[in-house]
């Protein structure tokens, strides 16, 4: 199940802003890095993400949380939940 257009929004704000982001998965493993861009691998979408182990590319719809932190701007630090599962 795709994630929601306000969802993407956030996906795509964090991109935009190359923000340092914590995304906590379904399974409850967690990505930390800086966001780059959203990309497609096989046909899904994907959230890339620059770690200290080199990019990694996390699909959307296995992102539980989003949670934009530790960024120089306050306004740009937030977390939004990105699905239910």
């Amino acid at each position: 199940m795709p994630i929601s257009c306000q969802a993407h929004d956030y996906v795509e704000i964090v991109c935009m802003r190359a923000s340092k982001v914590h995304l906590l998965l379904h399974s409850g493993a967690q990505v930390m890095g800086i966001a780059e861009d959203i990309t497609r691998v096989g046909g899904i979408e994907c959230l890339q993400v620059k770690t200290q182990a080199g990019a990694v590319n996390v699909d959307l719809t296995r992102i539980k949380t989003l949670e934009a932190r530790d960024n120089l701007v306050s306004a740009h630090n937030f977390i939004v939940q990105l699905s239910s599962e």
